[in-house]
Parts: structure tokens; sequence; C-alpha cells
């Protein structure tokens, strides 16, 4: 096989054929058919028998290396829908559910089958089966001939991620690979129900079976019947050419492909087309880097190459500017360092002389200005009781002394107020210099004199 630009390899496998086909060019819109091989019942139920064809195939095809998908048809995988239980809120509940769900459809035991779904733990969601040895066996070949595997999908979701886009909200959508017809049954957006049917083969000449069958289906659900069916695969002729009663049966595809290819050409919706459907993520290839590489759009690539260029452009310009801050910063530190110099040379050749008595009125000056009296007068009031009359203070700044004159009605209230002065932290020390008796006024206070030293901010005390 000749390798071809964004070359890449796709195994098919059917009921009755296994088929190698290499996808090559841009988004893989050419195809090459490298193998064809009939299979039997007995092949698909022995792994080694299956290894052993597919690997004789590859090897005689010369693919290797290769990333690569896989198409499993309908008939060899398990479709169904599982509830999540109520309040729900972990994948593993999810996966419990559609093994409960596998085992009472089928009967099967749940070790013989690898589960995959779209895992949704507020909506019912679509799960799939895959026989465990098949995939196994797809796991051990692309082991031993260096194959990435990329995508391991059900017939069925391979062609609605095909036709995603294209899927309208309120039809129901079907597609029919020789003889199996598999319907998708839609809801307010959400897919609620997949039917695999085996085609009776008086349908070729029956144009009203489907849309019986479809309407069936509706009445089974108790929901409103499709106005419309959107159709894929080999479809037959008459059933696109007439409206069956109600139901209007829409073809998607021209060229009748069996197994779609994985990646089309991207189409944007227009703003006037109804809701279209999301893909389905449900996908039995294990994960791996080269995988994620490998499924990551070129769009993608490209926007993130131009947003590192972007990054580095960034990068640069800020270095670059960065340079220029530090040698902006370095000539101004360097005229701050000559202009302190130059101040420094001015101010030490120029000799002030001030005065004995200018210096002596400055520093008292200076003393007044730095007076607490905020702090004085706030602890004087503080220590002053209603039985106390205040006449005048004098506060020294340069002693940090406050003189103050004051009336009691009696001795026990001019001690007590002295004691009170003495609680303030603000002063240091109280001392109560003169006392009399005011004999002038009728009710003989007790006028005293008392002094009050307090501390500087520094802790001295003169």
């Amino acid at each position: 096989m000749r390798k071809h630009f964004n070359s890449s390899l796709r195994i098919e496998l059917s009921k009755n054929s296994m088929t190698l086909a290499h996808l090559y060019g841009w988004q893989h819109s050419k195809r090459e058919v490298l193998s064809t091989t009939p299979l039997s019942t007995s092949d698909l139920s022995s792994p080694t028998q299956l290894a052993s064809q597919l690997g004789k195939i590859l090897q005689d095809a010369k693919c290797s290396a290769l990333p690569t998908s896989v198409i499993v048809a309908d008939e060899l995988v398990r479709l169904f829908i599982a509830t999540p239980p109520k309040h729900c809120s972990r994948i593993d509940d999810c996966r419990a559910a559609a093994d409960l769900r596998f085992l009472t459809l089928y009967g099967e035991a749940v070790n013989d089958w690898q589960i995959e779904a779209e895992w949704d733990a507020q909506h019912p969601f679509l799960a799939c089966a895959l026989p465990r040895s098949l995939h196994t066996t797809l796991l051990q070949i692309a082991t031993e001939h260096q194959l990435t595997l990329t995508r391991i999908l059900p017939q069925f979701i391979a062609t609605w991620n095909h036709w995603h886009r294209r899927l309208a909200s309120t039809s129901w959508f079907g597609f029919i690979h020789g003889n199996h017809l598999t319907l998708s049954i839609l809801d307010q957006q959400h897919l609620i129900g997949v039917r695999l049917v085996t085609l009776p083969d008086e349908t070729a000449n029956d144009a009203q079976w489907l849309s019986d069958y479809v309407n069936c289906e509706a009445l089974r659900l108790n929901l409103p019947a499709p106005a419309s069916l959107q159709l894929c695969g080999d479809i037959v002729q008459q059933w696109t050419n007439q409206t069956m009663g109600t139901l209007r049966c829409v073809r998607l595809d021209s060229s009748h492909p069996t197994l779609p290819q994985h990646r089309l050409p991207i189409s944007l919706p227009s703003k006037k087309r109804a809701i279209t459907m999301q893909p389905l993520r449900t996908d039995f290839a294990p994960r791996s880097l080269k995988r994620s590489v490998r499924l990551t759009p070129l769009p993608v690539w490209l926007y993130g190459s131009v947003g590192l260029l972007l990054c580095a452009a960034a990068t640069v310009n800020a270095f670059s500017m960065l340079q220029q801050q530090h040698k902006l910063i370095a000539a101004i530190q360097r005229i701050e360092i000559k202009q302190t110099e130059r101040l420094t040379h001015q101010t030490s050749s120029k000799t002030w002389t001030i005065p004995d008595a200018q210096a002596s009125a400055a520093i008292n000056a200076i003393g007044q200005l730095n007076l607490p009296w905020r702090d004085v007068w706030d602890a004087i009031e503080a220590a002053t009781p209603t039985s106390v009359a205040l006449l005048s203070i004098e506060p020294d700044a340069k002693k940090q002394i406050v003189k103050g004159m004051a009336e009691a009605k009696t001795s026990y209230d001019m001690l007590a107020y002295i004691e009170q002065l003495k609680k303030q932290e603000f002063f240091d020390r109280v001392i109560l210099t003169k006392h009399e008796i005011n004999e002038q006024d009728a009710n003989k206070p007790y006028r005293f004199q008392f002094e009050a030293q307090w501390v500087s901010a520094g802790g001295n005390t003169p």
C-alpha cells in the first residue's frame, strides 16, 4: 500500500465480511478498498481465527504504524437505552444502571461484554455493548502491527456522527444496511430509543411497511408520530418517492454509503436551520496521547500555532519593554545620585549662625507646638468628677508638667481627685502642692493646687 498525505486505515466488520480500506487526502475524502474477506459465524466466535485473518490482511497490504478506525456492524453489538437512577451523581451509578439494563434486556453475563455509553446522570442515555473477546482481539492486532486505534464505533454511531449536522430534532433517523434497519427515536432533542429491525422480504414491494412500523413504535412509546423520517444507506427507492400517509421520508445521502467515512468537510449550520442533534461520544478505542493527537482537527492545530506565535511575540515584546524599564530605572538612579551629591555639596559649603535668643525662642515654640494638648486634656477630663470644679490648668512643655487649680466641697473629694489623676496612664507622677479653705465663699470649699507630670513619646521623663 502506498502511503499518502493524511493516510489512515478503516476496518469494517460485519457478520458476513471484513473490509480493509485506505483513507487519504484532505479530510480523508479519498477511499481505497485494500481487501474484502468473507467471514463465517465461527470466525466471529473464535478470537484466534479472527485475529489470524485480520493479521494476514494487514500483513499482505503492508499496513503498519497507521492511525486506524474500526466500524462494527450493528448486528455484532447491543444498542440500548439506560435510565440513570434518581439522585445520580457519579459515573459508577450510570455504569451500574447500564449493566442492570443490559442484563434485563439480553439475559447475558455482563462480564463478557465491554459497555460504553453517553453517560448522563440527568437523562436516559444510549449505551452500547461490544463483545469483550472482539474488543480484546482488536487491541491485540493494533499492538502487533503498531496501529493507533482512533475509533472503535458501532455502525449506527458512526452513521449518526456522519449526519448529525443535518439531523433535525423533530424527525426520526433511520439507517438501512443490508436487510437491517437501525431506527433512532427522538423526543425533545433527546435520543430515547434505538431499534434494530430485520427487514422482511416483502418490504421491497410494500411502500407502507415503514410508515406502519414507525407509527406502531410511536404508539408503543406513547409519543406523537414524527412528521418526517430521515434515512440513509441502502434505501428502498419507493420509500423516498412518495409520502406514506402522514410520514414523509427524507433521503440524506445520494451515493448509498454502506459505512460512512468518519471525517467529513465541516459545513456550518445555517441560522435558519432547525435545531440539529449533537454527535455521540461513545467510543471503545483506548485513550492515548497518539489518539488525541490524531483526532485533533486541523483548524485546532492552526489556531493553536497562531496562538503560540502570538504568545512568543508577546513574550519577546515584554522582555524588550522590561529591558527598557531597567535602563530607565538605572538612568533615574544616576540622576538622583548626582542631585544628592550636588545638594550635599551646596549644604556643606554654607554655614548658618543662629543667635541664642532666636534659638531659645524657636525651641520654646517647637516645645509648645509639640505639647500634647489633646492627651493632657483627655486625661484631666477623664479624672475630674462632678464634685470638683477645675479653675485653671497651666502646662509646661519643657518640664512636661501641667499645673492645675481646682475646688472641692470636702477634703475627701480633693484627695479622691488626686488619686484619680494618678490612675491616668498618661501621667507618670501627680502631687498635691497646696490646699486651703476658701473663707470668702459661703460654702467654704477646699481650694487646692496640683502638679501632674506626663511621660514623653520616647518614654523619658525629665
